[in-house]
């Protein structure tokens, strides 16, 4: 939502025509002029603008509105020699400078734009209009503080323009000041209740800080008043697929295509709605729609590319899957090193690190022995929990255990570095194709001594089937409620006899687990210094007969090590665990139950019930 947010509020400035300054004297026909452009009748403005040009070919204001007519026509190269013209003819004339800036925004020429925003400026230090795109097209290049800086001014000398407003909103968003963000939406909402690209910010922002029930108060007002705005209507339904209302939220996206099928945003958030729903063919068809209006728009690419890895195609998949790096919230870090392209060296040290979460490390992690093929010397980069357990099973490498921030200082201990590359993106040298995975054979070891500890401890809970348990997945923004299954449903699970069940739940929960002892007499054994420490979560897990979980880091680590693991998926999966089947490519001992109706657990928890009941007689 954030890049189409910065292309939207382009695309309005760069439309704008320049009509908010003193109009020269000039006769009758120059007011006519004025009255057809601000009344939005481009045909008569331009008509008028002509015969005016004809008569006076220096008329630089009338050269220049001409110019930015043609220009939301379409008509880029003549609209920039009147343009052009208007500069020469007065090159007093700041309107004209911004008008030039934003024709070169429009051919993506940004540098030459920032010069004539900044002429502009020379001209009138104050003109508002200059100053607002001069921060946006800061924006767009991320030199963010210098934006702001901008935006600051030009809000201090027009405080009722809501635009700017909004545009230092965006700006304080970037730097991660959400609280001031917020402030500047409500304000630019404040002065322009319509705003709609203030509204749509305003939303993001608060879907970003996972704010979701606001951001549904939010837009259920606006829709009161604006509900015949397809805009807002498609921003309402983001906001209803946001709490999991999603058949609301796919009503009010097809309201909104009534109006218009050409917003590659709203096409692209439709097709999330019907992905979640399992409706992966109409979803498809959305994000291929969306590439047809404009290829290079990257969420659709993105999920297009989760859409085809969900279904195994693996090479089709990997070409768009580093535009991961690509979103304004993208927590890749820049690591200075050539990026490796998977060709084989045995002289060159290459360094494989972090990203995304625990699960996924481990999950891609799988390929770092392809990689140790290629290269001379592989140097991985991980999260501090998993620097034990990867120091262990990858002998031949050597491992750093770190925290994913914005300053790896531990880049300055390094030997000489050849070329880097993120550990998401070493797949797609070595799984191309669902041969390419094997059996999915385990990868990762357990400290054995703490394995033996744990199997006597798991001993001594009685006989049966030693099984553990996680039931929460993600976060709110991970689609955390597709991905877990409140612990009360699982009781046609937990009632089965002769099995011992032990926590393997990674987030606080004493309190469910106490509730559910207390009200249906089912104890899970919880160990929490096997929780606290990830090489002790291993040791336990490598130690227990089965794991049973939702979507969550544990299937990763279980499956990771061999340990027979059964995971239950939601209708619409991450793209990880495939669109059909029981297996999971990337592990062996790993089986899917798979959801059949949306939001509807009964009859897969009923399922994997038997199974266990099955397995531990």
């Amino acid at each position: 939502m954030l890049g189409h947010v910065l292309r939207e509020i382009a695309k309005k400035f760069q439309s704008r025509p320049p009509v908010d300054v003193v109009a020269p004297p000039y006769n009758e026909l120059w007011q006519r002029a004025l009255e057809f452009q601000n009344a939005g009748d481009a045909e008569n403005a331009i008509a008028c603008l002509r015969e005016i040009i004809g008569k006076n070919g220096g008329h630089a204001q009338a050269l220049c509105n001409l110019g930015t007519l043609l220009a939301s026509r379409g008509e880029l190269d003549f609209a920039q020699q009147l343009i052009e013209r208007s500069v020469a003819s007065d090159p007093s004339l700041a309107t004209a400078h911004v008008a030039l800036g934003n024709l070169h925004q429009i051919k993506k020429d940004y540098m030459s734009a920032e010069k004539c925003y900044r002429r502009a400026l020379v001209q009138e230090p104050e003109h508002s209009l200059a100053l607002c795109n001069l921060g946006l097209l800061l924006i767009r290049h991320q030199r963010v503080p210098e934006a702001e800086e901008v935006l600051r001014q030009c809000v201090a000398t027009a405080p009722t323009f809501a635009d700017a407003h909004h545009n230092l909103g965006f700006a304080l968003r970037l730097r991660g000041a959400f609280d001031e963000a917020i402030a500047c939406f409500r304000k630019a909402l404040t002065l322009q209740p319509t705003l709609a690209s203030a509204l749509k910010s305003y939303v993001a922002l608060l879907a970003q800080t996972e704010n979701y029930e606001t951001a549904l108060i939010v837009t259920t007002e606006a829709l009161a008043s604006q509900s015949d705005s397809p805009i807002v209507q498609a921003i309402h339904a983001f906001a209803l697929h946001k709490v999991g209302r999603i058949h609301d939220a796919i009503s009010h996206y097809e309201i909104a295509l009534r109006s218009t099928t050409s917003d590659c945003e709203l096409l692209d958030n439709y097709g999330t709605a019907l992905q979640d729903l399992g409706r992966f063919a109409e979803a498809q068809s959305c994000y291929e729609r969306a590439l047809v209006i404009n290829p290079d728009y990257h969420p659709a690419r993105w999920h297009f590319a989760l859409l085809v890895l969900l279904q195994g195609d693996y090479a089709r998949g990997w070409l768009d899957y580093d535009l991961r790096t690509k979103s304004e919230l993208s927590t890749l870090r820049n690591i200075p090193f050539p990026r490796w392209n998977g060709e084989p060296n045995a002289n060159a040290t290459l360094l494989v690190y972090a990203e995304q979460g625990l699960g996924d490390e481990i999950m891609f992690a799988s390929c770092v022995k392809d990689a140790a093929a290629r290269v001379g010397k592989v140097i991985v980069e991980c999260n501090g929990k998993l620097a034990p357990i990867f120091k262990r099973s990858f002998s031949s490498v050597s491992v750093i255990g770190a925290p994913q921030d914005s300053q790896p200082t531990w880049l300055a201990s390094l030997p000489k570095v050849d070329y880097a590359i993120p550990v998401g993106s070493l797949p797609q040298f070595f799984r191309s194709s669902l041969s390419d995975f094997g059996s999915g054979a385990s990868y990762l070891r357990a400290d054995g001594e703490r394995a033996r500890y744990w199997r006597d401890w798991l001993a001594t809970l009685g006989p049966g089937l030693k099984v553990g348990i996680s039931w929460q997945g993600g976060s709110r923004s991970s689609r955390r409620d597709l991905r877990s299954i409140p612990l009360p449903k699982w009781l046609p699970i937990l009632q089965q006899p002769r099995v011992q069940f032990v926590n393997l739940q990674y987030t606080p929960c004493r309190d469910q687990l106490q509730q559910l002892h207390s009200q249906n007499g089912i104890l899970i054994n919880h160990r929490q210094d096997a929780i606290d420490d990830y090489d002790e979560t291993a040791a336990l897990v490598s130690a227990l007969d089965l794991v049973i979980s939702v979507q969550t880091a544990v299937i990763h680590l279980s499956g990771a090590l061999g340990t027979p693991t059964w995971v239950m998926v939601p209708v619409c999966p991450e793209w990880r665990y495939g669109a059909t089947g029981e297996r999971m490519p990337w592990y062996g001992s790993v089986r899917l139950f798979r959801q059949r109706q949306w939001n509807d657990w009964q009859e897969t928890i009923e399922t994997v019930a038997r199974e266990l009941a099955r397995r531990a007689t």
